[in-house]
């Protein structure tokens, strides 16, 4: 294991614990790279989605999401390192993962239309489209962020307040759902290394302010679709009994808030964040 405190020395930062330096740097490290990589990595995408047949772009976005979340496993020194077996099964699960969400998201076409047309905000069907957002959010590997996001444009402010609150709602769910899951039950079901990370605490990662840091960074990062997206995290913060449920409630506003605030006083453009052609 790497002593990464070494490379940056005490005196650099000296209120930090050696025992979170081990895994906050090299999580910095890895967190830069992905703000930094994302952008023009999207555009690359775009442009192999274009010039290739179907599958090509979702197998490279697959491809792209995999190398991370190898990347991760590897930079920091507290988790499980996969083998040859267990690198191809991340890398052929997630390009699973990218296609079977790419293939939802083309089922979104001139869905915009036909909303404007058929569901006006003040009807009773606009709530059930609601509700239906919040189930499928609320399932793990069930591509549901484009649906809250085309909501939002459609019926602009009355939208953006909706799908806040069901999207608070439908993250919750899954939360106390795994509340429900007794933690011997997971242990005795799932062994390996997958049972670790789920019960494991990272070093110096002992209080509730870190761990709803660490939880709203997980529902916040790019690509999370690859390891269920935000209702398999909150399944899996509900059974390792991460945070208290006031906590969670309060982290899941604060992380999911960014984009309906920015939408909301004009300064995003949502039509950038949803598939071309919606």
């Amino acid at each position: 294991m790497m002593d990464y405190s070494m490379l940056i020395g005490n005196p650099v930062f000296p209120i930090i614990p050696q025992d979170r330096v081990q895994w906050l740097f090299p999580f910095g490290l890895w967190l830069i790279f992905v703000i930094v990589s994302h952008p023009p990595m999207v555009e690359y995408l775009a442009a192999v989605s274009a010039s290739y047949p179907a599958p090509a772009g979702s197998i490279a976005q697959g491809l792209y999401y995999a190398g991370l979340l190898i990347a991760f496993l590897w930079i920091i020194p507290q988790l499980p390192k996969p083998g040859v077996k267990g690198h191809a099964l991340i890398v052929i699960a997630v390009c699973a993962v990218v296609i079977v969400d790419a293939s939802g998201t083309q089922g979104l076409v001139d869905a915009r239309a036909w909303m404007l047309e058929t569901v006006p905000p003040d009807s009773p069907r606009f709530w059930w489209m609601v509700a239906c957002y919040v189930a499928i959010l609320a399932i793990p590997f069930v591509p549901g962020v484009e649906l809250g996001l085309l909501l939002m444009l459609v019926y602009g402010q009355p939208g953006i307040i909706a799908v806040y609150l069901a999207t608070i709602i439908g993250l919750v769910i899954p939360f106390l759902l795994g509340r429900l899951v007794p933690r011997g039950l997971v242990s005795s079901c799932i062994k390996g290394p997958l049972c670790n990370m789920t019960s494991a605490r990272l070093p110096g990662l002992q209080g509730t302010r870190d761990r709803g840091i660490l939880l709203g960074l997980a529902f916040n990062l790019p690509g999370n679709s690859i390891i269920g997206g935000g209702g398999a995290i909150a399944l899996l913060a509900g059974i390792n009994r991460y945070v208290s449920l006031v906590t969670y409630i309060l982290v899941v506003a604060l992380a999911t808030l960014p984009v309906p605030l920015l939408t909301w006083f004009g300064l995003l453009n949502i039509e950038a964040l949803i598939p071309a052609g919606l």
